[in-house]
C-alpha cells in the first residue's frame, strides 16, 4: 500500500456493484478525488470508522478528515467540473442536507436488504 497522498480519496466497498459503478460514474463525469476500496487499505491507519463504512461511503480529505454518507458524496463532488462542485454544494447545504442524508440512507439501506437477499435465496 502506498503511504498517505495529500487529495480526496473516496473509499468504496469493493464487493458492491453500486458502489463501485457509481464511483466510476463519477470518475466519467470529471471526478478527480482518487477512488480505492475498503478492502485495500488500512482503515485505522487512515483514522476511518470501519463501522460507519459498512453503510456508507467514506471520503478522507486532503487534510485528513474523513466524511461519510451523503457528505462524502458532496466532497467528491467537489473536486469534479464546476456543474459537479455546484451539486455538490447543494447536497450540504443547510436546507438540503437532512433530505439528501435521508435519501443516501434510504438508498444504503435498499443495497443491504438486496445483498441480503441474495445471499439468502442462493
Amino acid at each position: 500500500m502506498r503511504s498517505l497522498d495529500p487529495g480526496p480519496v473516496l473509499l468504496v466497498d469493493g464487493e458492491c456493484a453500486l458502489c463501485t459503478s457509481v464511483a466510476a460514474l463519477g470518475q466519467r463525469l470529471g471526478v478527480k478525488c482518487e477512488v480505492r476500496t475498503l478492502q485495500s487499505v488500512d482503515l485505522a491507519a487512515w483514522e476511518v470508522d470501519a463501522a460507519r463504512t459498512q453503510n456508507e461511503l467514506a471520503l478522507r480529505s486532503d487534510d485528513g478528515a474523513t466524511r461519510y454518507g451523503h457528505e462524502a458524496v458532496a466532497g467528491a463532488l467537489l473536486s469534479g467540473p464546476w456543474y459537479l462542485r455546484l451539486l455538490g454544494r447543494v447536497l450540504v447545504a443547510r436546507a438540503v442536507s437532512p433530505l439528501a442524508r435521508w435519501s443516501y440512507h434510504s438508498v444504503a439501506r435498499r443495497r443491504r436488504r438486496d445483498a441480503t437477499t441474495v445471499v439468502t435465496t442462493h
